[in-house]
């Protein structure tokens, strides 16, 4: 598939299941490059349990769930960042990860399946040194959400 017909593909898409998360701007993902590039905006989201009683916040868990299936190898990043820098009610604007974050949370002993489970992503994300740190920016966007395949 060329260039132009994989933007063509991801804007149709994209058009088809765009939602409205008012007041935000409308949820959206383009294409960079058919072998691997993605940009996304929109409000993350994450659906807590009642007895959920962890740090964290929507940017942080999708990039630390995005990970989770990937080879330690594996040539792929995710950034998930929330533009105010200030995701969920932490100090984290959000996170980078690749294939080999579930492997240092192991081995400092954090379990990076069981602390999504638990909403509590925050303190793994420091340890492992993916959490994204900006300061308040004064402003809010939208989410950003970005996936490079190297």
């Amino acid at each position: 598939m060329d260039d132009t017909t994989a933007m063509s593909a991801a804007i149709g898409a994209a058009g088809a299941v765009r939602a409205r998360t008012s007041p935000n701007p409308w949820v959206g993902a383009v294409i960079l490059s058919p072998d691997g590039a993605l940009i996304a905006t929109g409000e993350t989201a994450v659906r807590i349990q009642a007895d959920a009683a962890g740090c964290g916040g929507a940017n942080q868990e999708l990039a630390a769930g995005a990970c989770l299936d990937l080879d330690p190898n594996a040539p792929i990043v995710i950034c998930a960042l929330d533009t105010d820098g200030t995701d969920g009610p932490t100090s984290l604007a959000g996170a980078i990860t690749d294939g080999s974050t579930k492997t240092r949370a192991a081995e400092k002993g954090y379990d990076l399946y069981q602390m999504l489970i638990k909403h509590d992503i925050a303190t793994t994300l420091m340890v492992t040194g993916d959490a994204v740190i900006t300061g308040p920016t004064g402003t809010n966007v939208n989410d950003l959400v970005v996936c490079v395949v190297l």
